[in-house]
């Protein structure tokens, strides 16, 4: 008879209530009265924060328990990145043994929610390219220290398949990389494709969920496209960049659980570790659908901002 409550739910019907009482209240009470009720509507929206971080994880573990051994999503956490991504491309490293501690990430915005920034305070050297100007101008600030002894360099460039190569050379040019980290939203596909100056041993590319294996679609690249507009026209489908990948000569590993990005390993380093990797390697049992914001990493206390160096010691 009832429809049942979600968590979410509840923390929606505690935060409607919470609102219209208090600006009922404003309207005929005094300064110090809203005050407290302001307090009191902080102590509200803080347990329903927390009812609801309960509930994340123990859907995350629900979803972990029934995933065989070894897959890649029981090692995600999240330091800097969005989305358990620090973890994943962790354990890689761990499993494969590279030893080459150099990234290439476009689309990195201003850093924050990066997938190469826990590698850089590491002690990793890279390359990061974003065309917003003023994500562009934070990371450089933020970042100044790294910049300053050339461990990260930061290029303010729109990306088209025609120049990534060109801008990737200037720092990195037919070498091997470390980690090679792709999300610009929109024709992610051509570009990956188009890149031949370097070759990465990990891949880290965002894929669109929309589409689940075996559809392969992909946004193609066009001069008058108009940019990304927060829905789902981008990127590439699980199996399109899995397509692309194997034509690149890499092998996919896993994806994160909350249906963004995909990982691969080259070929020849895959070989050597493959069974490191103990669990069916097919898009079909390694998608996972779009849960995008729906168990986000909580990493504790309000960001700094200030990337001190992790020491090995």
């Amino acid at each position: 008879m009832f429809k049942k409550i979600r968590y979410d739910d509840g923390r929606r019907v505690i935060t409607f209530l919470g609102l219209k009482i208090f600006s009922y209240y404003k309207r005929k009470t005094s300064k110090e009265v809203q005050k407290e009720i302001r307090n009191y509507l902080k102590q509200i929206n803080d347990v329903s924060n927390f009812i609801w971080r309960i509930h994340i994880e123990y859907v995350r573990g629900n979803l972990r328990a029934v995933l065989p051994k070894g897959r890649l999503e029981h090692y995600e956490f999240s330091v800097y990145s969005q989305n358990g991504e620090d973890g994943v491309i962790a354990e890689i490293i761990r499993r494969t043994g590279i030893d080459n501690r150099t990234f290439v990430e476009f689309g990195s915005a201003d850093g924050s929610g990066s997938n190469t920034l826990y590698l850089l305070v590491q002690g990793w050297k890279g390359l990061w390219i974003e065309g917003n100007y003023k994500y562009y101008e934070i990371a450089k600030d933020r970042l100044k220290k790294y910049i300053e002894q050339n461990n990260l360099f930061v290029e303010n460039k729109y990306i088209y398949p025609n120049n990534i190569n060109e801008i990737i050379s200037k720092y990195f040019d037919n070498v091997e990389i470390g980690v090679l980290s792709i999300d610009i939203d929109s024709y992610d596909y051509d570009v990956w494709k188009a890149i031949d100056c370097i070759s990465p041993c990990i891949v880290v590319a965002e894929y669109n969920a929309t589409y689940p294996p075996p559809v392969k679609w992909y946004l193609p690249y066009t001069k008058d496209y108009s940019g990304y507009h927060d829905d789902n026209y981008f990127g590439m489908s699980l199996s399109a960049a899995n397509s692309l990948a194997k034509q690149k000569g890499y092998v996919l590993v896993g994806t994160e659980m909350n249906g963004s990005n995909a990982f691969f390993v080259r070929q020849d380093i895959f070989d050597k570790v493959k069974d490191r990797f103990p669990y069916p390697l097919d898009e079909v049992s390694l998608y996972n659908p779009p849960r995008y914001n729906s168990m986000p990493y909580y990493r504790g206390h309000k960001e700094s901002f200030k990337y001190s160096k992790i020491n090995d010691e």
